[in-house]
């Protein structure tokens, strides 16, 4: 109990981590969606479109090690379940 506890915890604190700053990358494409619509709008500032960095690979590389841990722990269950039905 105590671990699925934790695990919750820094799942939820990644997530946190994780999640991307949507309302200045939105403004950022809409200023070049205007910009390409209509070029007299910002005049010779061109705005540009910003890059997307990512996910960083170390927390990736977290998640899906806690995922297939999940998993593991879920088929290892129901394996043990269903050896003991078939025994009795």
């Amino acid at each position: 109990m105590v671990f699925s506890t934790s695990l919750l915890v820094f799942i939820t604190h990644l997530r946190s981590l994780l999640q991307l700053d949507l309302e200045k990358e939105t403004a950022a494409l809409l200023h070049v969606l205007i910009h390409t619509l209509d070029n007299s709008a910002y005049g010779d500032d061109a705005p540009v479109a910003p890059q997307q960095s990512g996910t960083p690979h170390a927390f990736v590389q977290v998640r899906d090690t806690l995922w297939a841990s999940f998993l593991a722990l879920i088929f290892s269950a129901f394996f043990a379940l269903h050896n003991k039905k078939q025994l009795l």
